[in-house]
């Protein structure tokens, strides 16, 4: 049987929950091993021991989890974080979820970034992976905006100096499930911008879409009124209600995908397919 580790989450946790779903309703040999210590000692042991074949990290240590990994997906390597590790032969590959879980879940919504001004809030990893996934999903312009203009800056400047190894660093393979766009075209069609939170409303006030992470400052006033705002990102939450379970499902969906695919399953259900399955599971908190 192939284990799927829980790194910093214990078993009553919200992505718990929703694994153990998948895992039963679709019959896959799939072991989810909880690691409930939430300190750098106990996750990074976990981490280091290679004792799994998958692992779902909760977001709180995503950023450690990357420092952590062997080698990183192109994800990964622009975000920064890794929420879901690979255990290939003793060979750690990270991976950043967020933002194909944040595509896939807008898509399924009817959200499309394409054309679009999109304004993502703060200049943590797990913002970036909110600009990477608008980027990819075909937004004309994105604003990075913090609190701070000049953290907003060197954090999008960070960001974009790793889209450019990316996107010229080999041949361009096209676009990849769920976005439309490579990190190429991402790069080179997307305009960039910085703002400040507090101050820039011109620039904010243009925004069709802003993508707001959990525990980020909302400042509502800066934007125009139909703007649509977006939650991003899911905390590692035992429940909770609304956007948060639809956000912890997408991960969920991702996760159980790539690890079923590591393992060679016959016959993978669709994206859509789990999607729905914690749809009608969560139906009360959805």
């Amino acid at each position: 049987m192939s284990t799927c580790a829980l790194i910093g989450s214990d078993e009553n946790t919200l992505i718990a929950r929703m694994l153990r779903v998948l895992v039963s309703t679709y019959g896959f040999d799939m072991k989810i091993a909880p690691h409930p210590g939430d300190d750098m000692g106990s996750v990074g042991g976990a981490v280091s021991a290679r004792a799994w074949d998958s692992a779902v990290v909760a977001p709180g240590w995503a950023r450690h989890a990357f420092s952590l990994c062997d080698r990183h997906a192109a994800s990964a390597l622009v975000s920064q974080r890794s929420d879901f590790l690979i255990n290939l032969k003793g060979t750690v590959f990270g991976s950043d979820l967020a933002s194909a879980g944040f595509a896939w879940r807008m898509g399924r919504d009817g959200v499309d970034f394409a054309g679009s001004c999109v304004a993502v809030l703060g200049s943590e990893p797990i913002s970036l992976s909110g600009v990477h996934a608008a980027a990819l999903s075909g937004a004309r312009r994105i604003i990075l905006a913090d609190e701070s203009k000049d953290r907003a800056r060197v954090a999008l400047d960070d960001y974009l100096d790793r889209l450019r190894q990316v996107a010229m660093g080999g041949i361009d393979l096209g676009s990849h499930d769920p976005f439309p766009k490579s990190e190429r075209e991402a790069y080179e069609d997307t305009d960039f911008l910085f703002a400040s939170s507090v101050t820039s409303k011109a620039a904010l006030g243009r925004a069709d879409f802003v993508l707001h992470p959990y525990g980020a400052p909302m400042p509502h006033d800066m934007f125009a009124p139909a703007c649509k705002v977006l939650e991003l990102g899911a905390p590692n939450a035992k429940m909770a209600s609304g956007s948060v379970v639809r956000a912890t499902a997408s991960q969920a969906c991702c996760a159980t995908l790539a690890h079923v695919s590591l393992v060679s399953v016959d016959g993978l259900p669709s994206w859509n397919d789990l999607y729905g399955c914690l749809e009608e599971a969560f139906a009360q908190v959805w």
